[in-house]
């Protein structure tokens, strides 16, 4: 196939001539051998893209996996001329396509219906968001816990500190020495 010239589709008598020589053992035709000419399936195949299926809606036919045809619409064909600009007029249409796609976006409704094709050429696709810078935050410092103002005051507390050491003093000295003093020490010891 000669790469400066675009190879035409074949038309419906070549079509015949072509499907009875392959089918029915007929005359070769001339057409058959030219690189030049494609056939209708070879054409279909080239034309045929498959677009993205409607998000399922069980009230709307149209959303079903069966009824969806596996053509190019006029916005997919105008999505895929917004993402490969070829010369300066597909640019200029391009720059209208991102306009209309940044009122969509705007739009709370329709932003969902969005694609991510559609979000990435205008730039609002997750992977092309900047993550947030994280603000950081000093952790609040502890509450200081105030002293408890004990119930019995604090007079009254070395009173009996001191007086529970006093009876220790005197319990440990009956213990050595005994309950009678220095008599029953010197009545024991020397009698």
């Amino acid at each position: 196939m000669n790469k400066f010239v675009k190879p035409r589709t074949e038309n419906f008598s070549e079509r015949i001539e072509r499907l009875h020589y392959k089918y029915d053992d007929g005359p070769k035709p001339v057409h058959y051998d030219d690189k030049n000419i494609i056939t209708m399936e070879q054409r279909a195949k080239l034309d045929e893209k498959i677009k993205r299926p409607k998000k399922f809606d069980n009230t709307d036919p149209s959303s079903y996996p069966s009824n969806q045809i596996k053509t190019m619409s006029t916005w997919e064909a105008m999505m895929e001329l917004a993402k490969n600009p070829k010369d300066r007029d597909d640019r200029l249409q391009a720059g209208e396509m991102r306009k209309t796609l940044r009122k969509y976006y705007k739009d709370p409704k329709v932003r969902p219906t969005l694609g991510d094709d559609e979000l990435k050429l205008i730039g609002k696709h997750k992977s092309q968001q900047k993550p947030p810078k994280p603000t950081y935050t000093a952790p609040l410092p502890e509450p200081l816990e105030l002293p408890k103002v004990p119930d019995v005051p604090i007079e009254e507390q070395i009173k009996k500190f001191a007086d529970a050491e006093k009876q220790t003093r005197i319990s440990n000295l009956r213990k050595t020495v005994g309950t009678g003093g220095i008599a029953d020490f010197y009545y024991k010891n020397f009698i």
